[in-house]
């Protein structure tokens, strides 16, 4: 009784794994399924929105730049003032 249970579960274990190899060729072929030129249209659209975004913020980056040069210089002052102002040890 026992071994027809343990032939029951590899039996089933077996079929989950075949299940479980067979889904992601599934989900690929859902994929490739789609037309090319579907696929095609729909990447030049996302390319051109991201061209769009990136001359957009293109003209930020300077100023992030100088900002970040400005925040480097406040730390580096804020250290020297905050050593120059510990009482000295006698």
């Amino acid at each position: 009784m026992a071994r027809e249970e343990i032939k029951g579960l590899h039996a089933e274990r077996d079929q989950h794994r075949g299940a479980m190899r067979q889904q992601p060729g599934q989900q690929l072929d859902q994929i490739s399924n789609r037309k090319p030129a579907e696929r095609i249209t729909e990447l030049t659209e996302a390319n051109r929105k991201l061209g769009h975004e990136l001359a957009r913020l293109r003209p930020f980056t300077g100023h992030v730049q100088e900002l970040e040069r400005d925040l480097a210089a406040t730390r580096t002052s804020l250290r020297q003032n905050s050593v120059a102002a510990e009482p000295r040890a006698r």
